[in-house]
């Protein structure tokens, strides 16, 4: 899958937006960033080379990780290594960001390892999907099961906070952000044959 990630999830407007949203709300320009689930580095290597931020990137994926490494972006460090044990000392970091991939960790154990990472004062940003973008995502109308399976898969914005809270994080706060972008049919075909 690490070969077409990029197409499946394209740094398109909307992917954008994502992004000044989690370098504006997460303070991360000119930071020491850890990429948590970094998959190919698109994130990762856009803050090291527009954000100016010393970045690591951790990912489980060999293959994940060889796409990133390719990108061959100065600032930016890859480690293979999962959010349950990262493989960085304490209080290293002074931010931390998962996008788009909470709802594939154990978050408990994630979440303290993570805090013991980030130097006092650090801040975690995180993006997921609100829980009614299953409801109104293209591919729903294709497939009626889907929202529910999601909806299952992906924590909800209380029970991020209650984890957060229970792992030691302070000053939890969060925001809701809507981007609908159209997609075409051939578009959305061409995501579904990958």
């Amino acid at each position: 899958r690490a070969s077409v990630y990029d197409t499946l999830r394209p740094q398109d407007g909307a992917w954008g937006r994502r992004f000044e949203l989690l370098v504006c709300e997460g303070d991360l320009r000119r930071r020491r960033v850890l990429d948590i689930g970094c998959g190919t580095g698109a994130l990762a290597a856009a803050l090291a080379e527009r954000e100016s931020a010393r970045v690591w990137g951790v990912d489980p994926s060999a293959e994940m990780l060889a796409v990133a490494r390719a990108r061959r972006v100065r600032g930016l460090g890859l480690k293979t290594g999962n959010a349950e044990a990262l493989p960085f000392k304490d209080g290293w970091f002074e931010r931390a960001v998962m996008c788009l991939v909470v709802h594939l960790v154990d978050r408990p154990r994630s979440f303290v390892e993570t805090l013991r990472v980030l130097a006092p004062g650090g801040r975690l940003a995180i993006a997921t999907f609100a829980e009614g973008h299953f409801d109104s995502w293209w591919a729903a109308s294709f497939f009626p099961s889907l929202p529910a399976v999601d909806r299952a898969r992906f924590p909800t914005c209380g029970e991020l906070e209650c984890e957060l809270d229970e792992a030691g994080f302070q000053g939890i706060r969060s925001s809701t952000y809507t981007d609908r972008e159209a997609i075409t049919r051939e578009a959305a075909l061409a995501k579904l044959h990958s």
